[in-house]
């Protein structure tokens, strides 16, 4: 209750200060949603997500001020994306009817209902983006706004690495109930036989994947030089912090991503032409990439009391990847699945949101990859709406940091590219940050 009323309050007060309102949604941007019914005590699944809820209110103010929002060329095609999407939905909306199938209670969760609540979450995605291109129109905005982004994370990571130590060491807080996602995360302590945390995003996998962004934003920060900080002290804690965060989830395709979004990312950093002396650069990387294995060895032989082998389950989950390719995994069951449904429904999908109604495994439609599932759901022409829409962004960034006059901002430019290109490689076999702002503000940032 409590929460819900400071939510209300700050909200009231973003509607007339939308740029405050705008820094509002970058904080909360990691932070997963609250379950509606441990508000009101509804029996819903309705969820409330800071990020959406402070963004479309600052939507609202924004537009209230005199304000618009204006369109350029490369946007064409996400609206175009929303009317086949829509198309596709009323088309099938006949026959999810006859699926038949409800789950978990809600009318959010029912064949009915699914569609409606993904088609408003899109509506809200793309207002989103599009504030988030209009209202970033000078460099100081782009730059607070994301320091503020990466400041988020690094609380994040840091929460993140307090509830794993903390488990250990009875410290309060660690099972945080007073932010319901947190409920779950650690509360358990074991899965398994090893301890995963999930800190404010609200379970391992996901926090892995919303830490994803912050890695590859900051590395090029570290690597080359730029004017966001002031030193390369910040960004090196900010990655340190982040990427060990990201070790304690455990998230074995969490790996996968990592793996293949640092091989795209490294070309694009070793292509980029910086005026500053390379040895100076790898000293500093090659001494960060000490101090990791440092951190991890100290750790392990403060918990080694505990029966607790913290390097036996890093290398474990590391080498293990190769599993998350293997049938029985479930990234695999449900790409096996979605991809039988996509290609019996090709040309006009099943509706966006009811893949899910369609699948024998488990009634969750987010774990499967988000291109998959958009053929599946909106067919042919929608994915490929929405791949002209991400092509046309990454060619407009790749031409602005080329063209961009001062080498400082390219930079950032590139952060924010190689940032954005993470959560995109994780799109491949997961689908959940489909209707999550962290994309949509990435990209908004990366075009304005």
């Amino acid at each position: 209750v409590l929460l819900f009323i400071l939510l209300v309050c700050v909200g009231c007060y973003v509607l007339f200060n939308p740029w405050h309102g705008f820094l509002s949604t970058i904080f909360f941007l990691p932070f997963s949603g609250i379950p509606f019914e441990r508000i009101t005590g509804v029996d819903t699944i309705v969820m409330i997500t800071p990020s959406q809820f402070f963004g479309v209110l600052t939507l609202i103010g924004y537009l209230l001020g005199g304000k618009r929002l204006i369109f350029i060329r490369q946007d064409r095609a996400l609206l175009v994306f929303f009317v086949i999407a829509l198309f596709t939905s009323l088309i099938n909306y006949p026959r999810i009817l006859s699926v038949g199938v409800e789950f978990f209670g809600g009318i959010f969760r029912n064949p009915g209902g699914r569609c409606f609540a993904q088609l408003l979450g899109l509506g809200i995605m793309i207002t989103i983006y599009l504030l988030t291109v209009n209202i970033l129109t000078t460099q100081q905005k782009l730059n607070s706004a994301l320091k503020l982004f990466l400041g988020s994370m690094f609380i994040t990571s840091i929460f993140a690495v307090y509830q794993f130590i903390g488990y250990f060491f009875g410290l309060p807080f660690v099972e945080f109930t007073y932010y319901p996602a947190l409920k779950e995360v650690i509360g358990p302590g074991i899965v398994g036989d090893f301890a995963r945390v999930g800190s404010v995003a609200g379970e391992p996998r996901q926090l892995s994947y919303v830490l994803l962004s912050g890695i590859f934003i900051l590395l090029p920060l570290v690597v080359l030089k730029s004017h966001l900080f002031k030193s390369r002290a910040a960004p090196t804690i900010f990655l340190f912090s982040i990427f060990v965060a990201f070790v304690f989830t455990f998230a074995r395709s969490g790996w996968v991503s990592f793996i293949v979004s640092f091989l795209v990312s490294l070309p694009l950093m070793s292509f980029y032409k910086t005026k500053e002396r390379l040895g100076k650069k790898l000293l500093v990387n090659l001494t960060l990439l000490a101090l990791l294995p440092v951190f991890f060895v100290v750790l392990d032989k403060i918990i080694s009391w505990s029966g607790y082998s913290l390097s036996y389950w890093v290398i474990e989950r590391f080498l293990s990847i190769e599993t998350t390719w293997n049938e029985s995994y479930i990234e695999s069951i449900y790409l096996n699945e979605t991809w039988r449904l996509a290609t019996s429904n090709f040309w006009w999908g099943v509706g966006l949101g009811n893949s899910s109604f369609y699948m024998t495994a488990k009634p969750f439609v987010d774990v499967t990859g988000t291109y998959l599932r958009l053929l599946s759901e909106t067919g042919i022409f929608g994915l490929l709406t929405f791949l002209w829409f991400l092509s046309g962004n990454l060619i407009y960034s790749v031409k602005a940091m080329r063209n961009t006059p001062e080498e400082k901002n390219g930079v950032i430019i590139l952060a924010l590219l190689t940032g954005v290109l993470s959560l995109l490689i994780n799109w491949v076999h997961y689908g959940q940050d489909f209707i999550n702002p962290i994309i949509w503000v990435l990209l908004g940032m990366l075009k304005a």
